[in-house]
């Protein structure tokens, strides 16, 4: 192996992240938010690390945009040379969804929604409501979805926001 490849910026996500929690008029929420990135980076060179101590890898290490690792994994793996791709997560580096369009083997963003107006993570929030466990159980969460009826369809329109171009908000 002479390359090793990362689905997700990390330290782009990671400066995103506190740039967006980054709050002048209250210091515990700058502390806080300084201390989950010094958290997240120390995550990044614990990875690294074991790669190279524990794996006795030594090759390039590279990391790519979390959005379009996940279009271009459909994409790619489709039978498709024409496709339009959607992409909804928790979050990446700043998107938490995002609209391709793919032709002829490329891949081009037209659309995206940045965190923390989550679809994923909003799945997250009910998972964890109703006793799962976040990232990890929002997909039974959608299962159990289909069992469901629309009486809490007008509330659920106060928390999430359609606007009239498609994109939304929470």
């Amino acid at each position: 192996i002479n390359e090793v490849c990362i689905g997700m910026k990390w330290m782009q996500r990671t400066k995103n992240r506190l740039i967006m929690r980054f709050n002048k008029n209250n210091t515990s929420l700058t502390k806080q938010a300084i201390n989950q990135a010094l958290c997240e980076i120390d995550r990044i060179e614990s990875n690294e690390r074991e790669l190279r101590e524990k794996l006795g890898y030594s090759g390039k290490i590279k990391y790519y945009n979390h959005f379009h690792c996940h279009a271009a994994v459909s994409y790619y793996t489709s039978c498709f040379n024409n496709s339009a791709i959607l992409v909804i997560d928790g979050a990446g580096e700043k998107a938490s969804s995002a609209i391709f369009i793919a032709n002829n083997t490329k891949i081009k963003k037209l659309i995206q929604i940045n965190y923390p107006h989550s679809i994923g993570r909003f799945y997250g929030w009910i998972a964890d409501y109703l006793g799962f466990k976040i990232d990890s159980d929002e997909g039974k969460v959608m299962a159990l979805a289909s069992y469901g009826n629309d009486s809490q369809v007008e509330k659920m329109k106060k928390i999430l926001i359609v606007n009239d171009d498609g994109t939304y908000e929470l």
